[in-house]
């Protein structure tokens, strides 16, 4: 039985489901009065399930579906399926009581201060949490609005459905400060027989944003992206795609966007300086979330376990980042400290450094003799 679990957990490993491997070694953990039959090859084997190193803030739990970090705080936020909020130190590892956060804010991100935590909550209303002095401060505002970022000056962009028949969904910023609407752009395609929102992005400069729409009919859906500018309400990319729009995320430039097909395993790059499609390049899964690490990098992560740092200028991948338990269901990256947070739908929290060090595996070295069991081979000093 021994020798069948470090054989999974060896299989899980090279396939890279390292979070089935750390629950079938952990099987072998002895409990009080049993023999500790663990040697050199589960030690080896342990160590290289634990992927490339990160601060794992939660191993398990609820499925989570976003992460945002306060750049300038040093906190992350995340949310789980069930709409929970958890705000982490990342300097400590450490979580602010759950009595003191809020419950069932749709988040949309930390304020540029990192002071305030911005969202919707679960009755319609645009909110606020007051990160140090705990408390939620509301609106009177209600619409069907999806939050898809915060902006400069306590504001906050949402997709809005319409309150009266017939009219189109909208684009909304919201200023906390002044309580106050100060923008609202008609989105093109939608009303009662259009296309409904399903994603959105918005460019770091807060001057465009993309939105991922859908129009469903009794037998296909089709999907198109539409990228507006805030500025003068102009429709700067409209395309239908084939396939579905599964993630996207705007370069530091605010002049590239870079998305992920779900259907067909694709990563598409555009140029909105010069309006054309870049390169193609596939994935190994299908993709959930994508992120920029740096003006020339991204990450995508998805139903693969790992995370991918991409070439912005040639779509090859220069890295690899190992060891989530289950899949990645969103990432958030802070570019000044190149950290990565990865959440997953096995409630696992992870935060990377964007360039991780040369990895040894001791996997590799095992061979199978003819009489059985196991052996590897190290040097005379053991080093």
């Amino acid at each position: 039985l021994y020798a069948a679990t470090l054989s999974q957990a060896e299989r899980d490993i090279e396939n890279g489901n390292f979070g089935i491997a750390r629950r079938i070694l952990t099987k072998a953990v002895p409990v009080p009065g049993q023999a500790d039959l663990r040697d050199f090859e589960w030690r080896a084997l342990w160590n290289e399930a634990q992927g490339d190193p990160a601060l794992i803030l939660s191993e398990f739990g609820p499925s989570l579906t976003r992460a945002r970090f306060s750049v300038s705080r040093q906190l992350l936020a995340s949310q789980s399926i069930s709409g929970a909020v958890t705000i982490w130190n990342i300097r400590d590892g450490h979580k602010l009581p759950s009595s003191q956060v809020p419950e069932a804010l749709y988040l949309a991100g930390f304020s540029a201060d990192g002071g305030w935590l911005l969202g919707v909550s679960s009755h319609g209303y645009l909110e606020r949490f007051d990160v140090d002095n705990k408390k939620l401060e509301g609106t009177s505002d209600k619409n069907e609005s999806r939050p898809l970022a915060p902006l400069a000056n306590d504001q906050i962009i949402c997709y809005t459905n319409p309150t009266e028949k017939g009219m189109p969904h909208r684009l909304r910023i919201w200023d906390y400060r002044k309580k106050a609407e100060t923008l609202s752009l008609p989105i093109p395609h939608t009303g009662p027989e259009g296309e409904a929102f399903f994603s959105g992005a918005v460019s770091p400069d807060g001057t465009n944003c993309a939105l991922s729409l859908i129009l469903r009919t009794s037998q296909f859906a089709t999907w198109r992206l539409v990228i507006l500018n805030l500025q003068t309400a102009k429709v700067e990319w409209d395309e239908v795609l084939p396939h579905r729009l599964a993630a996207m995320a705007f370069g530091p430039d605010s002049r590239h966007l870079a998305y992920a097909l779900g259907d067909t395993n694709e990563l598409v790059l555009l140029d909105l300086d010069h309006p054309r499609r870049g390169w193609h390049a596939s994935l190994r899964g299908t993709p959930t979330a994508v992120a920029y690490v740096a003006p020339d990098k991204f990450c995508v992560g998805g139903r693969w376990r790992s995370l991918q740092l991409i070439s912005q200028d040639s779509g090859d991948m220069v890295s690899e980042l190992r060891g989530q338990a289950g899949d990645i269901t969103d990432i958030s990256a802070d570019l000044v400290s190149g950290q990565i947070a990865s959440a997953s739908d096995a409630g696992e929290l992870r935060v990377w450094s964007r360039a991780p060090p040369p990895r040894n595996s001791f996997t590799g070295f095992w061979s199978n003799p003819s009489g059985g069991g196991r052996e590897v081979c190290l040097s005379r000093d053991g080093g």
